[in-house]
């Protein structure tokens, strides 16, 4: 009986011990996804040509053919001035009102590829937190 008491003990102590790491790490994930949207923003402030030549790599590392990149209004003309066309061909940029600043979609041979900054935060706080993983 004393056995028993004393390994119902031990388990208490080990899962308060699991529950207090569990809420430090959670506190560390937390900083590390503030830090990481305090960058992205920065990043974004700073740079205003961003989202426009990340439109451009990804045109042209993912598509054989003709793009349409869908955009935020308030970087449609930044767009439209960088991205004329790739090796493989035009790009039409259309404005997006449904899309946040600094957010983008292009769509061609090569699917669909949504480049939003929020959206990764939000893969990234959840891989911190231990949650699942979501589709690229």
């Amino acid at each position: 009986a004393a056995g028993y008491a004393e390994a119902a003990g031990l388990l208490a102590a080990a899962r308060a011990e699991r529950a207090r790491t569990t809420l430090e790490t959670g506190e560390v994930a937390a900083l590390a996804l503030a830090v990481a949207r305090r960058v992205v923003l920065d990043c974004r402030a700073l740079d205003r040509d961003l989202v426009a030549r990340r439109a451009a790599a990804v045109a042209r590392e993912r598509f054989l053919g003709p793009v349409v990149v869908r955009v935020a209004p308030a970087d449609a003309e930044l767009v439209r001035r960088c991205l004329v066309e790739t090796p493989a061909g035009p790009v039409t940029v259309r404005e997006d009102p449904e899309l946040r600043d600094g957010t983008c979609v292009l769509e061609g041979d090569g699917g669909e590829i949504r480049l939003d900054d929020d959206e990764m935060l939000q893969r990234v706080g959840r891989a911190l937190a231990g949650g699942p993983e979501v589709e690229r």
